[in-house]
């Protein structure tokens, strides 16, 4: 029982409404498919005229929930040489959520389902070696994980395996190249898994919280990087056990995020400022021994909170870059939901000099026209050294919110204007909810990813789409 109240006060924490009724999504006929000649023409000529590569919308599926594909930012979308695949949630209940993983050989024109499971929250997240998905997911049994391995071609029956510990409902999944396994990151645990899904060590970064503790900070939502045979960690801290706004009313409040390395993989973790191995497990907080990028931010339960909300994260050419949104929680409930585009962060950490690039520290993820302006920041680029990056976002613009993707040839020391979609009427700034892409783009350089549409006024069944940018 504790474990689905833990359940259901994650779900209570996300900033949009989870409904299950059926009616119409307000709105809905507004976005049309991008392959629709409305579409094409609409979206084709705005990304022309001012000389941007196109962000187009193809249906994937439907759900009851605006979680849809949410899930600590992980990636939802696979590329492999025998096609494309994205995972979302369908139907979630009050204690399981059922997802589907489809399948796409046309670029998402038409999708086709090709496996489908169970999870105590979420949908799976994938990775691949190139020939294998992997997928990743809470566990319907709670606090096991699934692990699932599948062969594209038929060659071999999919393997799956149990993630002992692994199931709680904050997660991610990166696959280690040059070692060929894959890390699996819980809130509390870390499991390095062979690619058959056996775990071959279990690592506990952090405590689990003493009931009746307050004003600390626990990890949630992880995020995983890896530059060559080095592996970035960073999960976001909430205070335990809650924090209460002023206005009497519990809300999510994420005040920093700690930033771990790992050199072997993820059998042991260092403080990036001076390469020290740590003691496990650690205090996640902000007066733990593991490095807060920001400024020490104010986490006084129920007085105020700097919400900090970290998302994009990437590791490349010896630099971990960083794009979070900053904004004061202490006003009413629901002021999560105003756009403030100003408080878009964008930090850079030099692994090799140790630093923390401080001109980048209050710089905005911004190009010629586009800005970032939504917590919803996605990174991606390809593994050499000269590959570009590029940050996948959105934007309130005038009459709605578009998604945007910037281009940085400098590893973030400027960014240029790269895409754009066409403008979602009534869109605001989490609109493209559960944004995410790969994390590498395709052999072409085309960029895929999901998002759940949301909007203030939708009071139904949610539209789930695969985006596309081609090169």
């Amino acid at each position: 029982m504790a474990a689905r109240a833990s359940i259901l006060a994650l779900l209570l924490l996300l900033p949009n409404p989870l409904l299950i009724d059926r009616r119409p999504l307000a709105g809905e006929s507004r976005l049309p498919s991008s392959d629709s000649p409305s579409s094409q023409s609409q979206a084709g000529s705005s990304a022309k005229r001012a000389g941007l590569r196109t962000i187009e919308f193809l249906p994937l599926g439907k759900s009851n929930t605006a979680a849809a594909t949410y899930g600590s930012h992980n990636q939802k979308t696979a590329v492999t040489p025998s096609g494309i695949f994205a995972a979302f949630v369908d139907e979630l209940g009050t204690s399981s959520a059922r997802w589907r993983l489809m399948r796409t050989n046309d670029e998402g024109r038409t999708f086709t389902t090709v496996w489908t499971g169970r999870s105590s929250f979420g949908a799976p997240a994938l990775e691949s070696d190139r020939t294998n998905l992997f997928l990743a997911v809470p566990s319907e049994s709670y606090p096991d994980g699934t692990f699932i391995r599948i062969d594209p071609e038929g060659r071999q029956p999919a393997v799956h395996a149990t993630i002992t510990g692994g199931g709680d409902g904050h997660y991610n999944l990166i696959y280690d190249a040059p070692r060929d396994r894959l890390l699996y990151a819980a809130s509390v645990y870390t499991f390095l898994l062979d690619a058959g899904g056996s775990t071959l060590e279990k690592v506990q970064l952090f405590p689990f919280p003493s009931p009746g503790e307050r004003l600390a900070e626990i990890a949630h939502y992880p995020l995983l990087a890896r530059d060559a045979g080095l592996i970035a960690l960073a999960n976001t801290t909430t205070p335990y056990p809650g924090w209460t706004g002023p206005d009497g009313r519990p809300n999510n409040c994420y005040p920093s995020f700690g930033l771990l390395l790992s050199t072997d993989g993820g059998r042991s973790w260092e403080d990036p400022r001076s390469g020290r191995r740590l003691q496990l497990p650690i205090d996640a907080g902000q007066n733990g021994p593991s490095y807060h990028p920001l400024e020490r931010a104010v986490t006084e339960i129920g007085e105020r909170c700097m919400h900090n909300w970290l998302s994009g994260f990437l590791y490349k050419s010896g630099r971990i870059l960083m794009g979070l949104r900053s904004y004061d929680k202490s006003g009413p409930h629901g002021a999560s939901l105003q756009p403030i585009p100003d408080a878009i962060r964008f930090l850079s950490f030099d692994v090799v000099a140790r630093t923390l690039d401080l001109p980048k520290k209050q710089a905005q993820l911004r190009g010629q026209e586009l800005a970032v302006g939504s917590s919803q920041i996605f990174f991606t680029s390809g593994e050499r050294p000269d590959d570009p990056v590029y940050v996948i976002s959105a934007e309130v613009v005038s009459g709605g919110a578009r998604m945007i993707v910037l281009v940085s040839h400098d590893l973030g020391d400027t960014w240029h204007d790269y895409a754009a979609s066409e403008v979602v009427p009534d869109g605001y700034a989490d609109s493209f909810y559960g944004l995410s892409a790969t994390r590498r783009p395709a052999p072409d350089g085309s960029l895929y990813g999901t998002f759940t549409l949301v909007s203030p006024a939708a009071d139904g069944p949610r539209e789930v789409f695969f985006f596309r940018v081609r090169p």
